[in-house]
C-alpha cells in the first residue's frame, strides 16, 4: 500500500471547492437550529400540553407519584418507630442486667 508524503499536515489530500452559489450567505453551523424550527417545535408542544389525551396520564401519574412518595414516608416513620421501640427494650434488658450484677 502507497502513502502519499508530502509537506505539511493535509499533504495528500484533494483542496476543498468553494462555489459562487453559496458566497453571500454564511453556512449554517451543524447542530444549530432555525427560528422556524423553533416556532415549529414550540407550537407542537403547547399543543400537545393542551390536549386532553396528554393531560389525563400526566395527571394520573403525578397522583401516583405523590401517593407512593406518602406510602414510602410512612413505611419509613413506622420502621423508625419501630427501631426506635427495640432500642428501648434493649437498653432496658441492659438496665436490669447491670442491677441484677449489681446486687
Amino acid at each position: 500500500m502507497m502513502s502519499d508524503i508530502g509537506p505539511g499536515r493535509d499533504a495528500g489530500r484533494t483542496p476543498a471547492v468553494i462555489g459562487a452559489a453559496g458566497a453571500g450567505r454564511p453556512e449554517r453551523q451543524p447542530g444549530t437550529v432555525s427560528r422556524g424550527h423553533r416556532v415549529a417545535l414550540l407550537t407542537i408542544a403547547l399543543g400537545l400540553l393542551r390536549s386532553r389525551r396528554f393531560q389525563e396520564p400526566v395527571i394520573i401519574g403525578v397522583v401516583g407519584l405523590v401517593a407512593l412518595i406518602a406510602l414510602a414516608r410512612q413505611s419509613n416513620a413506622r420502621a423508625r418507630e419501630r427501631l426506635i421501640a427495640w432500642d428501648k427494650k434493649q437498653t432496658l434488658r441492659a438496665q436490669r442486667r447491670a442491677k441484677t450484677r449489681s446486687a
